[in-house]
């Protein structure tokens, strides 16, 4: 346990995150306990913002160096609009500095959003609430974790923000899940806006 708890701060540390507002147990096996109390906190965020809320989900390269945001807004259990930009690591030669083994080593590659792409009525209408996220991670107590990398990471609202399994023989990226990097009540986004 000692270990584990270094190891999740090790990763804040890397990730820029120092404060505990994130739960971190990267790669784990969630309990039976754990997806009841994210499933009761789900529900209890529901019912007090009415079922409206904002949440971006972010998808792309396994690597950040290219990736989706996409802005979906709910409103009264219906997903009413999105928006979707592309963002991308700028990476110059200048950038780059060599490091251990002649390795090169990142410095501060700057991440630009390059595009933002507004989407159909038909793109929008395959979109989905934040319920088939919770319905997902009911499923994953039952992933082997003998031949997965299982991720389960909740906010400090027990809420899910980055859940998912890949296979540990694949090569590619095989990621399956989901990973929300905002979520927030409709009304809160209205008075930011």
């Amino acid at each position: 346990m000692l270990i584990r708890s270094f190891f999740n701060k090790l990763i804040r540390l890397v990730k820029g995150n120092s404060d505990d507002s994130v739960v971190e147990d990267y790669y784990r096996k969630p309990s039976k306990n754990d997806i009841k109390n994210c499933l009761a906190s789900w529900e209890t965020f529901k019912k007090m913002c009415g079922n409206s809320y904002v949440y971006v989900k972010k998808t792309g390269s396994v690597l950040d160096n290219f990736y989706y945001k996409t802005l979906v807004i709910v409103e009264k259990g219906n997903v009413t609009k999105g928006y979707q930009t592309k963002h991308m690591r700028n990476y110059y030669p200048a950038e780059f500095e060599m490091g251990l083994g002649g390795r090169e080593k990142e410095n501060d590659a700057k991440v630009q959003q390059i595009e933002e792409i507004p989407l159909s009525s038909e793109e929008i209408s395959s979109l989905t609430t934040l319920d088939i996220v919770y319905s997902f991670i009911k499923k994953l107590p039952k992933i082997s974790y003998r031949r997965n990398y299982i991720t389960f990471i909740t906010d400090n609202r027990d809420l899910v923000i980055h859940a998912g399994y890949s296979s540990k023989s694949c090569v590619d990226d095989c990621f399956r899940g989901y990973y929300i990097s905002s979520l927030t009540p409709l009304k809160a986004q209205h008075e930011r806006l």
